[in-house]
């Protein structure tokens, strides 16, 4: 079991046990909420939805080894929200079938935990997939965040095509083999556009490390 230990002005006055190793940590300040979640793994909204950090690795490693396309993207902006309890239904309105999706978080949970953008899963699908296709799934709705405003770009049938170019027809379908986004190799995103001027990390690291060993030449000629 995990205590939380409570200081006030450096002094200890409380001491809380904690059943689950899961929580976040919300106090109000001068402009509103300040939120702590770096223990947060789990947090059950209602009978059917929770918000589940687990994959929140994948989308650090898809937003560090793509880049180039997912610019001004911080993966700790993000929550994914996951539905345990939906089935498909053939009484079903059909727009309602969706398998993955992304929309600005609700404004309660943006004011106390800072979460700017909701990935909405169904636990169906997620244990449907394989972990190419959950990495594509995931890497779908990143790719909906506009990297100049923030705001989400609409699923039309033009960026369903650029998808399909990329992945494949019926990327999503249990069974679908299709590259995977992290696998050894990189894959490139023919169907959607590099960021003008932008480098990689890598590419940052190798012109500091030339930076400092120009530093630690000896003055030569010019």
């Amino acid at each position: 079991m995990t205590d939380l230990r409570l200081f006030i002005d450096n002094e200890e006055r409380e001491t809380i046990p904690l059943e689950s190793a899961t929580f976040m940590v919300v106090k109000n300040g001068d402009m509103g909420a300040i939120c702590c979640r770096d223990r947060l793994r789990y947090l059950k909204l209602d009978e059917k939805h929770v918000i589940s950090q687990g994959y929140i690795e994948t989308i650090k490693q898809l937003a560090e080894r793509y880049s180039p396309y997912l610019y001004q993207i911080w993966p700790e902006q993000i929550c994914i929200c996951i539905d345990e309890a939906w089935e498909p239904s053939e009484k079903a309105n059909p727009n309602s079938s969706w398998k993955i999706d992304i929309q600005k978080a609700p404004l309660w949970l943006r004011l106390i935990t800072n979460f700017e953008y909701m990935i909405k899963m169904r636990q169906h699908w997620i244990d449907k997939w394989s972990e190419a296709q959950l990495n594509a799934a995931i890497m779908s709705q990143l790719l909906r965040i506009n990297p100049k405003d923030g705001n989400i770009y609409k699923y039309t049938e033009d960026f369903h095509s650029r998808l399909v170019a990329t992945f494949g027809l019926g990327y999503l379908e249990p069974n679908t083999v299709i590259p995977n986004l992290l696998g050894e190799e990189e894959i490139k995103l023919h169907a959607f556009k590099i960021a003008s001027g932008q480098i990689s990390m890598d590419e940052v690291m190798a012109n500091q490390d030339e930076g400092d060993e120009g530093d630690d030449e000896e003055d030569g000629e010019y």
